[in-house]
């Protein structure tokens, strides 16, 4: 009977490179966050072979754009209060509930070229936020108080890298220097805002658990997900 079978081991590989957006500061501006966007990445590939992971992004000509806002729980970075999750919530593809996480199809990023491609028809890749800084008296920096919406969308490249099928990345953005570039979508792409902030990058192992691969260090900073 069923009892009397014995085990057999299963070992499972993650196929996807699972992504999180966090942002610290330890300046006296206050950083109010409604929105984050990660830009020029591809949302389809093919896999040959489940057991090695490695998906090829050949086939496809074009990236997307992926988005979420957040108007009514914004996020608000502080002086030295640790790091924010960007990703509120996200709907799960599991029994798990939601997450502060993202599933990416496996590829190698490639930047955004602030120098040479400011509105990024190339697709490079970046990290952006819907963001409001604020003195610690209250009085807006950024957008400036004539802007009806009170928010402006401020981006980062994201440094060249290869997201592996396994692994997961956490992208931490440091407001501390500044508040990086107006995004490539919007009006004035490119131009600096307050200076510049940095990017660390941490690749966890294989198993998605604990311990570093990589840190890599970027000298610029960089409703639902929708692409």
């Amino acid at each position: 009977g069923l009892d009397e079978m014995e085990s057999v081991p299963l070992a499972f590989n993650h196929l996807l490179s699972r992504i999180s957006v966090y942002a610290r500061t330890s300046s006296d501006y206050i950083y109010n966050i409604a929105g984050v966007r990660l830009g020029g990445a591809y949302n389809k590939g093919d896999i040959a072979d489940l057991y090695d992971t490695v998906w090829s992004t050949d086939a496809y000509n074009s990236k997307s754009i992926y988005s979420m806002t957040y108007d009514d729980d914004i996020v608000t970075v502080k002086k030295n209060e640790g790091s924010m999750s960007l990703l509120k919530e996200l709907p799960n593809l599991n029994s798990y509930g939601n997450s502060n996480y993202m599933f990416m199809i496996p590829q190698t990023i490639t930047p955004w070229d602030l120098e040479n491609d400011k509105t990024n028809d190339k697709e490079g890749a970046y990290i952006s936020v819907r963001l409001q800084i604020n003195t610690a008296d209250g009085v807006r920096v950024y957008p400036s108080e004539s802007d009806t919406d009170g928010y402006a969308w401020v981006a980062v490249p994201i440094s060249e890298v290869e997201w592996k099928g396994g692994y997961a990345y956490s992208y931490y953005l440091d407001f501390t220097d500044g508040a990086g570039y107006v995004d490539p979508e919007e009006e004035g792409a490119g131009e600096k805002v307050l200076g510049d902030a940095v990017i660390k990058v941490i690749a966890s192992l294989p198993e998605m658990n604990e311990g570093v691969e990589n840190m890599v260090v970027n000298p610029n900073m960089i409703g639902k997900w929708a692409a």
